[in-house]
């Protein structure tokens, strides 16, 4: 699944963290980009020199970790998505 930018919240790299139970640093969602977690990487764009992700994807990038974590669940999202 990619960004849809005309449906998305679209929010900078360096606004993702507080999207994100516990606040992890900025440094941790770089990685989650570059090199991913748990078989999974954070989706994101690039508009001129700044990377973007959207709220949407951070609740993908979770739902996505959570499974393939051991004794993970599958996470429901709201509104039938």
């Amino acid at each position: 699944m990619s960004i849809d930018i005309a449906n998305e919240e679209v929010i900078p790299i360096s606004q993702a963290p507080s999207h994100f139970p516990g606040h992890p640093n900025v440094t941790s969602v770089y990685r989650w980009f570059t090199k991913g977690s748990r078989g999974a990487k954070l989706e994101t764009i690039v508009v001129g020199a700044k990377r973007f992700t959207s709220v949407e994807a951070i609740g993908r990038f979770i739902e996505r970790t959570t499974a393939n974590s051991p004794g993970g669940v599958i996470l429901k999202r709201r509104g039938g998505r």
